[in-house]
């Protein structure tokens, strides 16, 4: 419990003892476990604060804005417990593609870059053979992610069925209010997609949800040896 609460500061109300050994620490172990246990979520708790910053231009245009969404504090711990549980046992599994650097420890997207370019100035100087790169933006793909496609692979990926219950029961009824510049609030509103920005689960569920993304193009690539991390392709 300690190693997931959050330090970065942006978490929403209430806050949460840093102690779980006090009073209050042991009545929020008891009600993290039920929440766990129970797939339940205080109604309270579902909802996030948005707060939009604006990053360039013009301020009527949404896409210059970033958004830092604020999360209740018992919520981001308790799926900060669940998601280090998930994330260790996939990686004990090697359950993810080798080729995915994203959003995992010990691993670093720089590293694929490097290999690239060695791969392609390498074909080039001795064989004088071209290479091909094919670059898939995800731009918006966080705020567009069909909510039920991770579940149905975390499903399929033996994952418990108690934290299958719990994320699925947080998404199934997940709702937003904008913090507007005069420090008011809008109603609340619900959300339909889109993965749960500020969570701490957010990467993992992106990452179960593209890791069978290359399984049909592995046959097509180039294998660099001596590359630990797995293979480059």
């Amino acid at each position: 419990m300690r190693l997931a609460i959050p330090k970065d500061g942006t978490t929403g109300t209430p806050s949460i003892p840093d102690e779980p050994d006090t009073i209050l620490g042991k009545r929020l172990v008891e009600l993290i476990q039920r929440m766990f246990e129970e797939a339940y979520i205080p109604d309270v708790w579902r909802t996030a604060e948005v707060v939009p910053i604006l990053k360039k231009d013009s301020h009527t245009d949404m896409n210059n804005y970033w958004t830092m969404r604020l999360i209740p504090s018992i919520m981001k711990l308790l799926c900060a417990i669940l998601t280090n549980r998930i994330q260790t046992r996939f990686e004990e599994r090697k359950f993810f593609a080798s080729e995915q650097a994203g959003f995992r420890s010990r691993k670093e997207c720089m590293s694929h870059v490097l290999t690239l370019i060695g791969v392609a100035q390498r074909r080039f100087i001795s064989d004088q053979q071209p290479t091909y790169v094919c670059f898939v933006d995800f731009q918006k793909a966080c705020d567009t992610f069909p909510h039920e496609a991770p579940f149905l692979k975390m499903g399929r990926s033996e994952v418990s069925g108690k934290c299958l219950a719990f994320f699925r029961a947080l998404y199934a009824d997940s709702w937003m209010r904008i913090r507007l510049g005069d420090s008011s609030r809008t109603p609340c509103i619900r959300i339909h997609r889109g993965l749960r920005q500020g969570d701490r689960a957010s990467p993992l569920l992106f990452n179960i949800f593209i890791n069978d993304l290359l399984n049909n193009c592995r046959q097509y690539g180039l294998e660099v040896p001596w590359i630990d991390c797995g293979d480059a392709r």
